[in-house]
């Protein structure tokens, strides 16, 4: 199973995916902070359980509780969803009790609802905010949406913390309609003028200022403008200057981390509009300035003093840092890409080395059947035949590294195979598995008839088309998966999709008008993600008809360990009675025949079955064994597995999404 988690943001968007992950709760608008809510006692959550209402919406809610280092691509995902279920939950509406239950988790556990979430339910309790922010998630038309009765009507105080603490909202959009409104227009003018002095002067006071911040920030795309505006936005602020200074005296990324722990940086940390401005330059500016592993030092030292230290080599909390680098986004070209995903790729790795031993042993095991002739006389020895070249092809997609992930600057994480050479791979993987199970019925349903005819073999041309079938059935598995999966690919999980939503490279400093600025990358995620889940989901569906086949198969060679037994018995009762009827029996000369041949047809039917089922019954234990992933596969156990597990994930630095799919990937691991 491929999982695509977005582990990078572009250069461009970092800032306010940095930003939104340190999320304090205090919007500043025109210097005035207005505080959120502050979290609840952990009490709150036992209150919550105690009532049907509150419990029935916490039991809906809470599979969307995340670690705070979960991937912004991610938390975007979730975001939405979580409306959504909040929305279709009756429950959620009748009670009061809810909310101090959510944010109770942020004092109470690692694994939380986020500040988003919490906004997104106090926006769904007002009937005019439900209405925008569903109008937003539904409607094609970002602006469109912002231009409904509904948003209209929204206090922009509302929409505007939401912005600033939601990924999945449209923020470039949602910034030029607020500039409109508030009369930044005129910087806005001077910006695209390419005088981004004026622009910076213009809008110095602080409402302003703010918009405009806001507005480059959401909306320009490494145009070179947003550079040097911020870079005169921060010598309007003493504070800003200093530490601006004391960090870019630095030559290497300790050195800059060890100058934002000056102390005029601090002043910068506690305050929002004083992070943006520093956090600009260095996000905004060409890689000829700051390089990408200078602005995220840069970045995640101003944002988070913790930071600073592990980069500098100073914290006393070593082990929390991997986290805080994949909190921040910090490239794998300053500290190295995550563990876990370099024990991904050492699974996958041995996977390919075992594939390959695999399919040499079956290429060997083949040959010499052939080379002796065997197949000539023996049906084993052709099922046998039949199992190895089903096995090629299985273990043939094993050696093609299909979870193997990239482990560079900016696309750590990321799968390494295209797209194409996956799904090929896999549609031959599940040719393999599903001929491999055919054969396996092959092989029990022979063995059933060997033991009650006692005859080793059927008609020559009844066996073809049991031979047949069996790669019938394998062909017409991997023509279904390519096929569906072609059409999964096509609709949006694919590298250009994947591109799209990463880097949202559209250039938005254009005159106002009714474009829809954040559409492109917004649409895009939604696309891959769709993709992603409609990929998985073929997976499992296809697992699970495997398996199927597989319970079949067992019931089978249960049957047929029944028979068997039953005919020892009968075998030895047979015998004994022959014995004791020839020594008896006045009769004996004359019957002796006829007792004999009924024990003569008994042992040809014990080896019949010896001949036939007992040599084949190991592949049968190889394919229950290979049956226990599968079933792993088949279900949510890893993810569900995953999301139980998070604290320590998080607590490891590591995203729950890679360890769900380091589960997936010691379920492949089998040759």
């Amino acid at each position: 199973r491929a999982v695509n988690k977005f582990m990078r943001p572009n250069r461009a968007v970092g800032p306010w995916l940095g930003l939104a992950a340190v999320a304090t709760g205090v919007w500043h608008a025109g210097g005035q902070a207005t505080p959120s809510p502050t979290p609840s006692n952990c009490d709150a959550i036992a209150v919550c359980n105690a009532d049907p209402n509150c419990a029935a919406c916490l039991k809906m809610l809470s599979p969307f509780r995340l670690p705070p280092e979960t991937t912004p691509a991610f938390l975007s995902e979730q975001e939405g969803e979580f409306y959504t279920v909040l929305l279709a939950t009756p429950a959620c509406g009748r009670t009061t009790l809810i909310y101090p239950a959510l944010a109770a988790f942020k004092n109470c556990s690692t694994i939380n609802f986020s500040t988003c979430q919490l906004r997104q339910f106090t926006c769904s309790q007002n009937r005019t905010c439900a209405e925008c922010l569903g109008a937003v998630y539904s409607m094609p038309s970002t602006r469109a949406a912002y231009s409904t009765p509904a948003c209209l009507n929204t206090p922009d105080t509302e929409l505007e913390f939401l912005n600033q603490n939601c990924f999945s909202l449209p923020r470039c959009t949602w910034s030029k309609i607020q500039c409109e409104q508030t009369g930044c227009v005129s910087c806005w003018a001077a910006l695209r003028r390419d005088d981004p002095i004026a622009a910076a002067r213009l809008c110095a006071a602080p409402t302003l200022g703010t918009q405009m911040d806001n507005l480059v920030f959401n909306c320009d795309r490494g145009t070179g403008l947003a550079c040097r505006y911020f870079q005169q936005r921060c010598t309007q602020h003493a504070e800003c200057d200093g530490c601006f200074e004391a960090m870019r005296q630095g030559s290497s990324v300790a050195e800059i981390a060890a100058g934002s722990l000056d102390p005029r940086c601090d002043a910068v940390r506690t305050n929002h509009s004083l992070r943006r401005l520093i956090d600009g330059p260095f996000y905004q500016c060409p890689t000829t300035v700051y390089s990408d592993c200078e602005a995220a030092v840069y970045v995640c030292s101003i944002l988070d003093a913790e930071c600073a230290r592990c980069i500098a080599g100073v914290s006393q909390s070593a082990s929390l840092c991997p986290a805080i680098y994949l909190r921040f986004d910090v490239p794998s070209a300053c500290v190295p890409c995550p563990e876990v995903v370099h024990e991904i790729n050492r699974i996958v790795r041995a996977t390919s080395v075992l594939g390959a031993v695999s399919v040499a042993a079956c290429v060997v095991t083949i040959l010499v059947i052939l080379a002796h002739s065997r197949d000539r006389v023996s049906m084993r020895d052709r099922v046998v035949i039949g199992l190895m070249v089903a096995n090629i092809m299985y273990s043939l997609a094993n050696v093609v590294p299909m979870n193997e992930l990239r482990t560079g600057t900016s696309s750590c994480g990321e799968l390494a195979t295209p797209f194409d050479d996956i799904r090929t791979a896999r549609a031959a993987w599940f040719f393999g598995k599903y001929a491999l199970v055919c054969f396996e019925l092959f092989i029990l349903g022979t063995s059933t008839w060997a033991l009650a005819s006692g005859l080793r073999a059927p008609p020559p041309r009844v066996e073809a088309a049991l031979h047949l079938v069996c790669y019938v059935g394998g062909a017409a598995a991997l023509v279904g998966f390519y096929l569906k999966c072609a059409e999964i690919n096509a609709s949006g999980y694919n590298e250009a999709t994947q591109s799209e939503a990463q880097s949202d490279a559209v250039v938005h400093l254009s005159p106002f008008d009714d474009a829809d600025d954040d559409t492109v990358g917004i649409a895009a995620s939604r696309r891959f993600d769709a993709g992603r889940k409609a990929y998985d989901a073929l997976v499992q569906q296809m697992l699970q008809v495997w398996i199927g086949f597989l319970v079949l198969a067992v019931l089978s060679w249960a049957h047929l360990r029944r028979s068997y037994a039953r005919l020892l018995a009968h075998s030895h009762a047979l015998a004994q009675h022959t014995t004791a009827s020839e020594a008896a029996d006045a009769w004996a000369q004359t019957r002796r025949a006829e007792w004999r041949a009924m024990c003569d047809v008994a042992r040809l039917q014990r080896e019949a079955y010896a001949g036939v089922a007992r040599p084949l019954e190991p592949y049968v234990w190889v394919l229950i064994a290979f049956g226990v992933p599968a079933c792993v596969m088949a279900t949510d156990w890893c993810e569900n597995r995953s999301t139980a597990q998070a604290g320590s994930v998080a607590a490891a630095g590591n995203d729950p999404n890679i360890t769900y799919q380091t589960c997936d990937v010691w379920c492949e691991l089998p040759p």
